[in-house]
């Protein structure tokens, strides 16, 4: 058990450090700030290791992933009017009293669109200059938060006749995997965005021009889709792609990028025999990975060495390692020096090891294949496509920038062979990772700024 509060100590204090970094004082883990947060309206007591307060949905969203990724419990705190301890958790407790806006009220479908953080009395108050109330009318409705009535179900002396809080709920914003894969939002929330668009061309009536639609496969493992498509089927000399997070900025600049396959040979020996006369080519990998630039290099440039395999038992020094690697950049003569540097790494690193065996010098070597994985993508702000979809942003009385992004995107190989295509986000956060969601609100804005665009365009 000791041993088990220690690791727990470290975890703590690294987490409370990441959290710092985005929410600085509004995680706090002192005494007094625990001790209110460690009971509720129950009989129990559980002290929390720290408090976070989110200003917004997007720090919300970090706390979670961070918590994953240290693998503490996090619990969500309303008013604490839970007679179940609902509210009370050891790990990281979050306090939703800064998420407290009600965001819309739409009369006609007599629904509302809040944050968590909102209180019941608070939103029947706003509801009442439209003639409504929410059903459910719990003895703590003056304190009592939306996000805690959802968490707990609750109901009230009326509940029989309006209903629960479960049966009031008409959607929730953010849809998550269950932990354990990704949700892969990354990309068929584009999928989605583009089938509803098509449905609201059709079903309401939308003037637009030709269209054409394509489905792009294998873009996560290389933009293979976008570079085997047979581009004399298509008349476009111009688009749109959803990819990424937000729907309010384009994408404007990505990374040019390149693969990198090394294959180490060392010579194989028995490990508690004769290892002296082996080389290890999982050494000579990994002295050669410790001593490379990986990471972020720059504000342009980044690398990684994402695939290692070989080895065959634990009693044979091997004999062959395949290592899989690579370099992106905005700038093309950085690129270069980064593949040449990690080149070098390899190379130096198998001249090293040597042995000596029956009177000949044997040394580690390395087969390495560079190829180039992608272009760099760069827009200008004066291209139509640009132009269009600022424009249509604007009629829809969003503001739409432009940003550079570190991934690469099927946009990167349109442009390169001669289709101006320009990209925006369709509401998809930290992919490639188990605690990837998808915003709906963003998702739908998408398909709304798109839809605008076709409009436009066929003006």
């Amino acid at each position: 058990m000791e041993a088990d509060r220690v690791i727990d100590a470290e975890r703590a204090a690294w987490l409370e450090s990441r959290l710092r970094s985005v929410l600085g004082s509004r995680v706090r883990s002192d005494i007094a700030e625990r001790a209110l947060y460690a009971s509720d309206a129950s009989n129990y007591r559980v002290v929390p290791a720290m408090v976070a307060t989110p200003a917004n949905v997007d720090e919300l969203a970090t706390i979670a992933a961070l918590c994953g990724e240290a693998g503490m419990p996090l619990t969500m705190r309303g008013a604490g009017t839970s007679i179940a301890g609902n509210a009370l958790g050891s790990g990281v407790l979050v306090s939703t009293r800064s998420l407290a806006r009600i965001i819309a009220i739409d009369p006609e479908a007599q629904a509302a669109v809040v944050e968590p953080g909102v209180v019941l009395d608070d939103l029947n108050r706003v509801a009442a200059a439209h003639g409504l109330r929410l059903g459910p009318d719990p003895s703590t409705h003056s304190r009592c938060t939306l996000g805690g009535m959802i968490g707990n179900d609750a109901c009230g002396a009326h509940s029989v006749r309006w209903g629960t809080t479960a049966q009031s709920v008409l959607s929730l914003d953010v849809i998550r995997s269950d932990g354990t894969t990704v949700l892969g939002g990354d990309d068929k929330s584009g999928v989605a965005v583009i089938v509803e668009v098509l449905r609201a061309l059709r079903e309401e009536g939308v003037p637009h021009g030709d269209l054409e639609v394509v489905f792009t496969i294998c873009e996560e493992v290389g933009l293979l889709g976008a570079k085997h498509l047979d581009y004399g089927r298509l008349r476009a000399r111009e688009g749109i792609s959803l990819d990424s997070d937000g729907p309010e900025e384009i994408i404007a600049e990505a990374p040019a990028a390149c693969r990198l396959e090394f294959r180490v040979h060392g010579l194989a020996a028995h490990a508690g025999v004769r290892p002296e006369a082996g080389i290890s080519a999982i050494r000579i990998a990994g002295e050669a990975i410790a001593r490379m630039r990986l990471g972020r290099l720059d504000q342009e440039s980044t690398a990684n060495i994402g695939v290692i395999e070989g080895g065959k038992a634990t009693n044979i020094i091997t004999d062959f390692v395949l290592v899989k690697g690579e370099a992106r950049s905005h700038d093309e003569r950085k690129l270069a020096r980064q593949v040449a540097h990690m080149q070098r790494r390899f190379q130096h690193s198998a001249r090293r090891h040597r042995v000596e065996r029956d009177g000949q010098v044997i040394a580690g070597r390395v087969e390495e294949t560079v190829s180039r994985d992608y272009p760099r993508l760069r827009l200008t702000p004066d291209l139509r496509i640009v132009r269009l979809i600022a424009e249509a942003g604007r009629r829809l009385g969003r503001e739409i920038g432009v940003r550079r992004t570190g991934g690469g995107l099927d946009a990167n190989i349109f442009n390169d062979r001669g289709i101006t295509v320009a990209t925006f986000g369709t509401g998809q956060h930290e992919i490639h990772t188990l605690n990837e969601y998808l915003n709906v609100p963003e998702s739908l804005r998408a398909a709304e700024l798109m839809l605008e665009c076709i409009r436009l365009n066929a003006a």
